[in-house]
């Protein structure tokens, strides 16, 4: 069963972009099913990378699993495309890696591994910065 129904898809994402993606080819005439097909692919996405700890996840944050639902079906109806900077694929990678660190447990891992692992957060590598001297814009150091 989906997280998300057609209604609250377009609810979320607004009429105009739920009827451009129910047609793709911009014939004037939606294809039959494809809102639906989206949120059970999307559906299936979240329940692979939860797995056992989907039903529990899903009966204690219902809105976030509906939405996730929503902006993973959407990425699937963009036609999946990787391009620089593009919003639906942003979301796209915010979600999954936010179910990730919930299927596991560890917030920042996006589920790479157990309770010791040393993996990075979802934003980059971390570095630690320290100065050479106690006051890096002195005068003394100014010169």
């Amino acid at each position: 069963m989906p997280y998300a129904t057609p209604t609250q898809f377009e609810l979320a994402l607004g009429a105009k972009e739920t009827a451009a993606l129910a047609d793709p080819e911009a014939t004037g005439t939606p294809i039959t099913g494809r809102i639906d097909y989206a949120l059970t692919l999307a559906s299936a996405d979240i329940d692979a990378i939860l797995g056992d700890r989907a039903p529990a996840i899903a009966a204690a944050q219902p809105a976030f699993m509906q939405a996730a639902c929503i902006h993973i079906a959407r990425w699937h109806l963009s036609g999946a495309n990787t391009i620089e900077n593009d919003p639906i694929t942003a979301r796209h990678e915010y979600y999954t890696a936010l179910l990730r660190d919930m299927a596991d447990g560890i917030i920042g891992n996006s589920g790479s591994g157990s309770g010791g692992s040393t993996a990075q957060p979802h934003y980059g590598e971390a570095q630690i910065v320290s100065p050479v001297t106690a006051n890096p814009f002195s005068r003394a150091n100014r010169r």
